[in-house]
């Protein structure tokens, strides 16, 4: 296993992605052992040869009405009876009880693309939380499938009232420190009329640095 990981660290070393992050050697290493640290978490709490996998890093998508809905799970697989199982890898913390409702909101979205595209509903969604070593297994049902198409409709029309009314109300939260936006985005003194322009050459520095 050590010997894949490091394989897959030279392999990502020169990836577009991770080469934007422009870390230093000390943030590199750093970035380099936590991920080690989040594979020995994942040994300790499964057996990877066990695992019946039929897809990994499987991308699905799915219309609704005029809109086409793309995800990619983690990892399909088959449990002991031939039923489908998703497995969703976190490397945040588990949510609490108080929390985890508001958590699974994607889990019901694999469960409404395999069902649309394979023509079976998952019988169970796990989230894998790395960090904490924990799972939370979730049974989908049919209400909680549909609930994907009317929520979709909805936020798509709000899309499309912000577009015509010009009106982009931007909300601070947590994740603001590691967006990519940030610098045009009005709710930290940014234009966003600038970001048009600015952005792409932004990105092409950081990939060809």
């Amino acid at each position: 296993m050590q010997a894949s990981f490091q394989q897959a660290v030279a392999e990502y070393a020169t990836d577009p992605e991770f080469v934007g992050l422009g870390l230093d050697d000390d943030a590199r290493q750093a970035f380099v052992d936590d991920a080690w640290t989040l594979v020995e978490a994942y040994l300790a709490m499964e057996d990877p040869t066990r695992v019946r996998d039929i897809g990994l890093e499987l991308r699905l998508e799915a219309d609704v009405g005029g809109l086409t809905l793309r995800g990619i799970i983690d990892r399909l697989e088959l449990d002991d009876d031939g039923e489908l199982i998703v497995t969703d890898y976190k490397t945040g913390r588990a949510p609490g009880q108080k929390y985890e409702q508001s958590r699974l909101g994607g889990v019901h979205f694999y469960s409404f693309l395999c069902e649309s595209v394979l023509g079976r509903r998952p019988a169970a969604i796990r989230l894998m939380y790395l960090r904490s070593g924990e799972t939370i297994t979730v049974v989908p049902s049919a209400q909680s499938v549909k609930f994907i198409t009317t929520r979709t409709t909805a936020v798509w029309k709000a899309v499309e009232r912000a577009c015509t009314t010009a009106d982009f109300r931007p909300r601070q939260g947590p994740l603001c420190s590691s967006c990519a936006f940030q610098p045009w985005c009005p709710a930290f003194g940014g234009d966003p009329e600038l970001a048009r322009v600015e952005a792409p050459l932004r990105y092409a520095q950081l990939t060809a640095a």
